[in-house]
């Protein structure tokens, strides 16, 4: 599928069943300052595209159009060659250093 048709079909994440559109925008607004937090430790960085999908960025340019968040890790993982656990004691040491 081309990237314009796949913007076209609404596709409802189970992480917002039930919440109004507005809700919905301000949580995936808060749930992406989060998970870019967690990406600039790498020098990465995701944003959304569309209010459907999301475009994972990579320091050195590449980009990745993303459907979910298990895809970005996967994803995440292929783009630097290894993974990164954002549950990892070293990782959240990492953030614990970092202002919000």
């Amino acid at each position: 599928m081309c990237g314009l048709c796949g913007i076209f079909g609404e596709r409802t994440h189970w992480s917002t069943q039930g919440v109004s559109r507005g809700t919905s925008r301000r949580q995936r607004f808060f749930r992406l300052q989060a998970i870019n937090r967690v990406l600039s430790l790498v020098h990465y960085s995701i944003r959304d595209f569309s209010g459907t999908d999301y475009v994972l960025c990579s320091p050195t340019g590449a980009q990745s159009m993303v459907r979910e968040m298990g895809q970005m890790w996967q994803d995440l993982e292929k783009m630097r060659g290894r993974p990164l656990d954002p549950l990892d004691e070293a990782t959240l040491q990492a953030m614990q250093g970092r202002n919000p």
